[in-house]
């Protein structure tokens, strides 16, 4: 089987915050979606309001705001640096083996990546619903290696 090598990268914790971010917000768009209409709901349908009305209107506005806010709490909290250190990625025989800048390694199966979001700059591989990989597209050293990775992700199972 082949082997791909990519080039080391490292991602900076704002960086890691935008993408899970995003990656969150694409996953729960429904949550919000039914949040933001029972508000509107209940703001049109009701004429007087209950102590959970009021609550209901603070909640709904305040919790996206809260989950942005907690990733970003998150990120920058130094139990999360591993996350920024450097890495390199090799890809062979359908184990993606990361190690990172202290050494640290990392070996997965592409068969057990549950699925790939392809993104504007990277792909995210989710190997469980709430854990995932970001590979930029920016560390394949060409556009063949990058089209391999492709065919190899699309392949599995």
């Amino acid at each position: 089987m082949e082997k791909i090598e990519l080039l080391p990268f490292s991602h900076t914790s704002s960086q890691l915050t935008f993408v899970l971010l995003k990656l969150y917000f694409r996953r729960k768009w429904w949550l919000y979606l039914i949040l933001f209409s029972a508000l509107i709901f209940v703001l049109t349908v009701k004429s007087s309001y209950t102590s959970f009305d009021y609550f209901f209107f603070v909640f709904v506005p305040a919790y996206p705001i809260l989950v942005i806010l907690s990733y970003f709490i998150a990120m920058q909290s130094k139990k999360n640096l591993i996350h920024t250190r450097e890495k390199k990625v090799v890809l062979e025989n359908g184990i993606y083996n990361c190690t990172d800048s202290e050494g640290n390694q990392s070996k997965i199966k592409i068969k057990d990546v549950v699925s790939v979001v392809k993104m504007k700059n990277a792909f995210a591989l989710y190997i469980s619903a709430n854990n995932v990989i970001l590979l930029p597209y920016k560390a394949f050293l060409n556009e063949t290696d990058k089209q391999r990775f492709m065919d190899l992700l699309f392949q599995r199972g």
